[in-house]
């Protein structure tokens, strides 16, 4: 009967074992599952905001000004410059021009005026 008890015994223990490490496997089981909750929420977390940046990078790119459209407009742009310094130009030539007949006209002027104030100092005066 000893043998007989000395197996329950050891049965009883092996059982205790088992049940601890049941237990122990489980607690790790649980720790592991709460482990990949947090890392597939941490995961998300991360794929959220990825998505909303890869979306501002798409509005981004929607409002940006094409490559073609902004060449056209600027060659546009180039052009009437062009235009409108030829027409500058022009226009300061032609007052060039009025400047250079005013100063022509005042010069003949002031010719004439010293040319008549010669004369009136050279005539005899009338008593």
């Amino acid at each position: 009967m000893p043998e007989e008890t000395g197996k329950k015994c050891e049965c009883e223990a092996l059982r205790r074992i088992m049940d601890e490490r049941d237990r122990l496997y489980m607690d790790k089981f649980a720790a592991e599952e709460k482990a990949r909750q947090i890392a597939l929420a941490a995961q998300d977390k991360r794929l959220e905001g990825m998505n909303e940046f890869r979306s501002a990078i798409q509005d981004q790119g929607a409002t940006f000004l094409p490559r073609i459209e902004f060449d056209a407009r600027y060659q546009a742009l180039l052009e009437r410059i062009e235009h409108l310094s030829s027409r500058q130009d022009k226009t300061e030539g032609r007052f060039a021009g009025a400047n250079y007949l005013w100063a022509v006209i005042a010069s003949v002027l002031g010719l004439a005026l010293v040319a008549v104030a010669a004369i009136a100092a050279f005539m005899p005066a009338k008593r």
